[in-house]
């Protein structure tokens, strides 16, 4: 029974000291699993359309990790792709799944 209070204790303190709380462990985040965002536009510099997969490159996200429902826009033309899924890299590049092109 001590050994078991010992190890929840330790496990309490080391979420304490990372910062990650009840909320954060409640989401998956403290697991390394991030939650999904929805309903972003992303502007990139470089946006490429193949088929339904989008490809947009330096780009003004902070996000990293899933998507869902979103818009890749390219800055320059105003191009848009409504995308069902994909996944962010940060301002590096992010990627849609089951994209339409957003009419003019």
């Amino acid at each position: 029974m001590k050994r078991l209070l010992f190890v929840a204790g330790m496990a309490t303190a080391i979420l304490g000291l990372t910062g990650v709380g009840a909320a954060g462990a409640a989401d998956g985040s403290a697991h390394g699993v991030p939650s999904k965002r929805v309903g972003e536009v992303i502007r990139c510099d470089e946006v490429n359309a193949d088929g339904p997969n989008v490809m947009g490159r330096s780009c003004d996200s902070t996000t990293w990790g899933p998507l869902e429902n979103f818009v890749i826009m390219d800055r320059t033309t105003r191009a848009g792709y409504q995308c069902q899924s994909g996944w962010a890299e940060g301002s590096l590049w992010v990627n849609g799944q089951n994209c339409r092109p957003i009419p003019a």
